[in-house]
């Protein structure tokens, strides 16, 4: 799922490529190094409770908005396996990220229609 998201990701960023766009409009911007959100999720990361994501981030390592987006999403979807302080994190996150999250969430309903598309004309 992961990867065909990714593939979506950069599909879009293609047919888009001739479109100039701000670098917070960017589905590929970087959090900045020094962002607290970093050291948030992987807080969240080491509790076991965010699906996919077994190894915290390593230090340095710069990402995108939208792969911090990806983490919090997994992180909101087991919010109630959460204790009070992490979900409150979870909460601020998904504040911050909110434009990323729904560019996501827009990405994934794409997706959808793509794979329907496809299934529909194999038969």
């Amino acid at each position: 799922m992961k990867k065909k998201l990714l593939a979506a990701l950069v599909s879009a960023t293609v047919i888009c490529g001739s479109v100039q766009v701000s670098a917070s409009s960017n589905f590929f911007a970087d959090v900045p190094a020094d962002d607290w959100s970093y050291g948030a999720v992987n807080q969240l990361i080491e509790t076991g409770k965010v699906e996919g994501y077994s190894e915290e981030i390593p230090e340095g390592r710069i990402m995108s908005r939208i792969e911090m987006a990806m983490i919090i999403v997994e992180a909101q979807n087991n919010i109630e396996l959460f204790n009070k302080r992490e979900q409150e994190v979870i909460n601020r996150l998904a504040k911050e990220y909110f434009y990323d999250i729904k560019k996501l969430q827009l990405l994934e309903k794409l997706n959808a229609i793509d794979e329907h598309l496809n299934n529909k004309h194999r038969i």
